[in-house]
């Protein structure tokens, strides 16, 4: 049987709803909320990075409000994950959300012990300063965002299945991937440029952050084999819905708004 064509569109404002999802949860609730915690001053929340008052807090402090980030989208992802997993919804539409979340936010913060922790910027940067060994540290940290990003693409190419069917399955795989990826990262990327200080340093952040992070979102595809003994020859499809269009556009616009510029202004 022919599988139902995919919405390019309900897919895309998919991806937008949840990349932004998963750069508030990275910069608000992991940065923002350790940060406000720990007593940091003058702090300025974006899409794409945490600005405070560096004066404000301990080193000790310092290296919690940066690990605090990847930590959280970590765990986030894992849940989210674990909700796909045992939803007993079968909107096609709402588990792909659930899926795509989880899985940007476990691919990103992956993403930055894997690929960011031998560059002198960035979290895990801030995290090993003042600590003894600290190649040792960002040795240790890179090999362990390999195996996590490795145990992820295998997850992720694994639970997949549901939106591929039988037949047509790398096809599948590759437009739900693809529009995902570039759907979901150019805004978050773009909204950057908004910011009134420091938008370059934003843009130079949030480039590797987003394309690099999850970069092992179209790899996916590789992941993509025949199909299973319990694969459903009725694939779950995400199709035209005008209250994800809806999300879509607002999603664009708390990024136009509010993250973009950054809170407070």
């Amino acid at each position: 049987m022919k599988p139902q064509s995919i919405d390019a569109v309900t897919v895309a404002c998919i991806a937008i709803v949840a990349y932004l999802v998963a750069a508030v949860v990275h910069e608000g609730l992991g940065h923002g909320v350790a940060a406000a915690l720990l007593g940091a001053r003058d702090i300025r929340l974006s899409g794409a990075v945490l600005r405070l008052d560096s004066q404000s807090v301990t080193p000790t402090a310092s290296r919690i409000i940066c690990i605090a980030g990847p930590l959280t989208g970590l765990f986030v992802g894992l849940l989210l994950a674990l909700c796909h997993r045992y939803t007993k919804s079968n909107r096609a539409e709402f588990r792909f959300f659930l899926w795509l979340t989880a899985y940007v936010c476990l691919f990103a913060n992956a993403g930055y012990f894997m690929a960011l922790s031998l560059v002198p910027f960035g979290d895990i940067h801030g995290f090993v300063q003042g600590f003894d060994s600290p190649f040792a540290w960002r040795l240790g940290l890179t090999v362990a965002g390999i195996v996590l990003s490795i145990v992820a693409l295998l997850a992720a190419g694994r639970t997949l299945d549901e939106f591929l069917g039988e037949t047509e399955r790398r096809r599948r795989a590759a437009k739900l991937m693809l529009i995902s990826y570039f759907a979901g990262s150019i805004p978050l990327i773009l909204s950057t440029l908004l910011g009134k200080d420091g938008s370059y340093i934003a843009l130079v952040s949030a480039i590797p952050a987003t394309l690099g992070g999850t970069i092992f979102l179209p790899y996916t595809i590789l992941c993509v084999g025949k199909a299973r003994k319990t694969t459903n020859p009725v694939s779950l499809t995400p199709q035209r819905s005008l209250p994800w269009y809806a999300a879509g556009v607002i999603a664009l616009v708390v990024y136009g708004v509010i993250l973009g510029p950054g809170v407070p202004r």
